[in-house]
């Protein structure tokens, strides 16, 4: 792979492409960019780059002179990756002043990603379309704010005609043969719900069976081996090995994102928050599990769900769905400081099975 070339930038959303695309060249993970800016003697916190990355505005000159240097550019390099930085952001002034910041602006912005120097605020653009709901009558005209969070509208019942005939009069009855078959279903759900059912404050099940994941701050572990999920305390790469328990980092938490859908967030002392997931979205097998910034990854490579195995529950597969690949100590081993990587689920389970306890 090439080195991006700045100069093939022509709007602001280009450049910052290009600074992702540097990124992806270094081969560097955020916290690696973090621990090499402060080698080098300069201060970038991931949570800036991540940010920097995320928007179509121009950055500021310090912080992409210490991004460049740390993605490897030597100083001619930086000097062109700001050369063409201030262009761009000065080329956002003068369109400004010369009136061209108001709609006609915001139409070649929606269209081209134009912007001026970044702010502390997402571009218009980048929001998401809202439908507004209509005012209500009793309102008046007020100011045109920014739309709030989306809320779900509950639909107007249509009006139905009153019905006629014998159904006008007669109710809809359920037969005594389906009341009785849906009890019966009934008393299976339950049956088949019970050894998944955890206790209010997520302890362990009676009977040593391991809690169903609930939200909220655990200690992750390998069922087979009882390690404790966390990272070495040395390294600044993020990847996620089974480890002795005590004084292990960083702290996770289990956060819900969809019905069956988890993320496992992470918060450690020096890097602060992230998120747990497949090493660069890997669909390979054999690519390691790290800790690093939410949302650096597919969405996919950083979601799990949690199949429970065995009854009763011996633990729980964490699949991740960008592969579908389960998480995995290699060869079920014991031994501490043994990585986890994504391969492929088996019918065993081996080296396969997590708990998720109260922390």
């Amino acid at each position: 792979m090439l080195q991006p070339d700045p100069r093939g930038a022509l709007t602001p959303a280009e450049f910052v492409s290009l600074l992702h695309a540097l990124k992806e060249w270094s081969g560097l993970t955020y916290r690696e960019l973090t621990a090499r800016a402060e080698a080098g003697g300069d201060v970038l916190p991931r949570s800036t780059v991540a940010n920097m990355l995320s928007r179509t505005t121009v950055p500021r000159e310090e912080l992409v002179a210490a991004y460049t240097r740390a993605c490897g550019c030597g100083p001619a390099s930086v000097e062109e990756w700001l050369s063409v930085r201030k262009e761009l952001a000065v080329r956002g002034r003068r369109a400004a002043e010369a009136g061209e910041g108001g709609a006609e602006s915001g139409e070649r912005g929606a269209e081209s990603g134009e912007g001026g120097v970044e702010s502390g605020l997402p571009e218009p653009e980048t929001l998401p379309e809202l439908e507004t709901p209509p005012p209500s009558p009793a309102a008046g005209p007020g100011p045109v704010t920014l739309p709030a969070t989306p809320r779900t509208a509950l639909p107007h019942p249509a009006v139905q005609p009153s019905p006629t005939g014998p159904e006008a009069t007669t109710p809809r009855r359920i037969s005594r043969a389906k009341v009785l078959v849906l009890a019966l279903a009934l008393a299976v759900v339950g049956a088949t719900v019970a050894w998944v059912v955890q206790t209010p404050d997520g302890a362990e099940a009676p009977g040593g069976v391991p809690a169903a994941p609930s939200p909220g701050e655990r200690t992750l572990r390998a069922a087979h081996s009882g390690l404790c999920l966390g990272e070495r305390p040395e390294t600044k790469e993020g990847k996620v090995y089974q480890r002795p328990c005590e004084a292990a980092i960083p702290q996770y938490s289990l956060v819900r994102t969809g019905e069956l859908d988890w993320r496992v967030a992470s918060w450690h002392p020096e890097y602060e928050d992230g998120c747990m997931g497949v090493h660069w979205a890997w669909k390979k097998v054999g690519a390691w599990l790290e800790d690093d910034s939410c949302e650096n990854r597919i969405p996919g490579a950083e979601t799990f769900r949690f199949e429970p195995v065995g009854q009763p529950v011996r633990g729980y597969r964490m699949r991740v769905m960008h592969t579908t690949m389960c998480i995995t100590v290699p060869g079920a081993s014991r031994e501490p400081w043994t990585a986890l990587e994504q391969r492929p689920c088996t019918e065993d389970a081996a080296g396969q099975l997590f708990r998720f306890d109260p922390a």
